[in-house]
């Protein structure tokens, strides 16, 4: 098995780690992933996110920065004071929508995404908890 380190963006580290993907055992095929990437983010690594339509593709299935902005404004202006179940977050309000999405689309747990952000697992549920509320309370509105 093959590690190695890598910097994307000077913000983001990912991990990779290369096996063969043709072993068998007693005639019994596995499929092993060729290439498994961990990607580690930051507070400041939102803005290598949008200016990675890729990435934010994988991690938050929307297509450029305009969308992720424009999901921010459909939430109004209430989105920079909203009132967390605990203590507030030591991250921002984008990086709170990217954890959010991120959990929403990849459907991963709260340790992933605390090893992610470097934050505890309790300020993941605290933001995770308080955002899923406020988006639906926000569009719940929203004639369509």
């Amino acid at each position: 098995m093959h590690k190695e380190s890598v910097s994307v963006d000077q913000h983001v580290q990912a991990t990779v780690e290369s096996s063969n993907k043709d072993t068998q055992t007693d005639n019994v095929d596995y499929c092993v992933p060729e290439t498994i990437v961990l990607v580690k983010v930051n507070s400041t690594t939102i803005d290598a996110f949008l200016n990675d339509p890729e990435g934010m593709q994988v991690y938050i299935d929307l297509d450029n920065v305009d969308m992720f902005t424009g999901v921010i404004a459909s939430l109004g202006p209430e989105v920079h004071n909203l009132q967390y179940l605990y203590a507030t977050s030591t991250l921002d309000v984008r990086n709170h929508l990217l954890l959010t999405l991120i959990k929403l689309w990849l459907y991963i747990t709260n340790f992933q995404l605390c090893r992610m952000f470097e934050v505890t697992q309790l300020e993941v549920y605290n933001v995770f908890v308080t955002w899923v509320q406020f988006m639906s309370q926000q569009w719940r509105n929203i004639s369509i």
